[in-house]
């Protein structure tokens, strides 16, 4: 009987062990080459050219950067229903199968909170970004790709959600659909970046009521209209940071941003003047970029002149010696000459700058009086 029993008690950890055993290889199971630590899988640099096979079910972080990959096939990662993080960026990847991320219709990605798609070869924004099916996704890099236009509701999925980061520089953008950029949902600190394209009229932003900074630096835009941010103090949040250097803009108009605005960068455009109102009604700015642009110190800029002299303080500084200089480029005689430093009365020369120019500003309370010295000298000369 002792022999049995010990007989019974040996098969028994035989099976115990096989179990154990097979339970321990489905864990460890790792795609082929690729590196598998917890819950992350490494496979990275590898020269993939497709996606690998045998990828853990539970993998939370999967990156597949520094391959060949060229498309992301149906169901490509519909069963990684813990995945959070998906990084492809550095591959040849030209296309991004609808139904990637789910099957059947069934949206399972609840999870996945960063996609990153940059230095791929993308000539338009993924399907899928605007059906819905990624419900948690929160931060998109789309940057360093091939992508020409941004149409209609092209992040219209994950725009409602809330959206933290969207990364389109660097690309070939030339046309923004008018409702490219519609959502609703607030979310704190959202950056849109859509530098260093080749975009020439200001897209419409006015329905991103819940990103914060915008980056258009280094594209063509020659005009920021009205109400090109949203600007209303009733928005629960407004554009506080907004880079627009690096353009050919010639025009601002008034109520552009929002009041409670903290940056702008504007040096390196073709600004020749600025409506002073916009600035003075700028009352939280902080930073302020202005240099680099071939003011005209006879195109009404009273109102402008005055502004900066009396809020050097909002200037952006570039180094310890100071703020770059905000020079005249026309007339001859005052070229060069920096604004923040310029005698106002140059502005009412005659020889200089015609009063007929100098005075057709609007005037707030606070310079009353000299718009009433100007108004008399102007019909005196008359």
């Amino acid at each position: 009987m002792a022999y049995v029993t010990l007989y019974g008690k040996i098969d028994m950890l035989s099976v115990l062990f096989l179990v154990w055993t097979s339970s321990l290889s489905v864990v460890e199971a790792c795609p082929s080459q690729c590196a598998c630590a917890d819950t992350t899988v490494n496979c990275t640099n590898l020269q993939l050219l497709t996606l690998p096979a045998n990828i853990p079910t539970d993998t939370a972080v999967l990156d597949l950067s520094y391959n060949n990959i060229s498309a992301l096939p149906p169901d490509a990662f519909a069963t990684l229903l813990s995945l959070t993080v998906l990084d492809l960026q550095h591959n040849n990847v030209s296309t991004v199968n609808e139904t990637a991320f789910y099957r059947a219709n069934v949206f399972t990605l609840s999870g996945l909170h960063t996609v990153d798609l940059s230095y791929n070869v993308l000539t338009s924004v993924p399907a899928v970004l605007q059906d819905g099916s990624l419900p948690g996704l929160l931060n998109i890099n789309l940057q360093h790709n091939k992508i020409t236009n941004i149409l209609a509701n092209a992040f219209f999925g994950v725009i409602n959600n809330g959206l933290l980061s969207l990364d389109l520089s660097n690309n070939l953008i030339e046309e923004v659909h008018l409702e490219a950029f519609r959502g609703t949902a607030p979310v704190i600190n959202g950056t849109l970046d859509m530098s260093f394209n080749r975009i020439r009229t200001f897209p419409v932003l006015s329905t991103l009521n819940s990103v914060i900074t915008v980056n258009l630096e280094g594209n063509q835009i020659t005009e920021v209209p009205e109400h090109a941010l949203p600007n209303y103090e009733a928005f629960p949040f407004s554009v506080s940071y907004v880079y627009l250097q690096n353009n050919s803009i010639r025009l601002v108009h008034n109520n552009s941003f929002h009041p409670d605005m903290k940056v702008l960068y504007l040096h390196n455009n073709e600004l020749r003047d600025f409506p002073g109102f916009e600035l003075w009604r700028l009352t939280e700015l902080e930073n302020l970029t202005l240099n680099d642009n071939p003011w005209g110190c006879c195109d009404d800029l009273l109102e402008f002149v005055l502004y900066l002299q009396n809020n050097t303080h909002r200037l952006a500084f570039v180094n310890d010696t100071g703020f770059p200089g905000v020079e005249c480029m026309d007339p001859l005689d005052l070229r060069g000459t920096d604004i923040l430093s310029m005698n106002i009365s140059h502005l009412a020369e005659d020889a200089l700058c015609p009063i007929s120019t100098a005075v057709t500003f609007g005037c707030d309370p606070v310079m009353a009086v000299v718009c009433i010295i100007l108004a008399i000298l102007k019909v005196t000369e008359k």
